[in-house]
């Protein structure tokens, strides 16, 4: 250190410290300011040492927080999949249930023209509209129904069977028509033929001839 620097200090030194009463104060400030940082310096041990047990408690529930974080984390992921899983699901279940309201719209639609149908038929075949109730439904409609048209083919059956009766007896009487119309002619010629004023002699004669063939009886004989 060159003498500038030293005289430099010394003037310094006086001027801070310029007895010794000056030095002393001025150690004791020191002592105190060290004494102070000392026991500053404890307190924050002795708060590090205290707080030692909760640092290892914050550890050990920091440590658990994380497992539990690592756990929440795959139940997500299997939430997450269960969430798409079900989405499918629900997809599944909304196209269903569309079809079954299709379907069920459908079957109404259908129901509604059988029972249309049905009350026609009844209609036709009564009468009468049927009165549907707990007590008459669709079923109770149609044995009757089938009842009445099989009451209907035997009765058609019976009218056949009268219709050709009636046809046969029809070309009989015909016939027989026929045969007393040419009889009677034949009467009036045989009656002149032989002379009569009375023609009566020469039909039944003539009507004899005709009556066993006709089966018919004349009236005389």
């Amino acid at each position: 250190m060159n003498p500038v620097s030293c005289k430099l200090l010394n003037e310094a030194w006086k001027k801070e410290f310029p007895d010794e009463v000056a030095i002393a104060e001025r150690m004791l400030a020191l002592l105190d300011e060290l004494e102070h940082y000392k026991s500053r310096e404890e307190r924050v041990t002795k708060l590090v040492m205290d707080n030692s047990t909760s640092w290892d408690a914050l550890y050990k529930k920091l440590e658990a927080a994380e497992k539990r974080i690592a756990e929440l984390t795959d139940q997500k992921a299997t939430w997450v999949t269960w969430a798409e899983n079900a989405s499918g699901m629900v997809d599944m279940l909304r196209l269903r249930i569309a079809e079954l309201e299709h379907s069920e719209t459908q079957l109404i639609n259908e129901r509604d023209s059988a029972e249309s149908a049905l009350n026609d038929a009844y209609k036709a075949v009564m009468g009468q509209a049927p009165e549907w109730s707990n007590w008459f439904s669709f079923e109770n409609a149609i044995d009757e129904i089938e009842l009445v048209c099989e009451l209907w083919r035997n009765q058609t059956d019976d009218v056949i069977q009268f219709r050709q009766r009636i046809q046969e007896l029809e070309a009989k009487l015909e016939t027989a028509d026929k045969l007393q119309d040419s009889a009677f002619r034949d009467g009036l010629k045989a009656g002149f033929s032989y002379g009569q004023t009375d023609d009566q002699s020469g039909f039944t004669q003539c009507m004899s001839a005709y009556s066993p063939a006709a089966g018919i009886k004349v009236k005389g004989e």
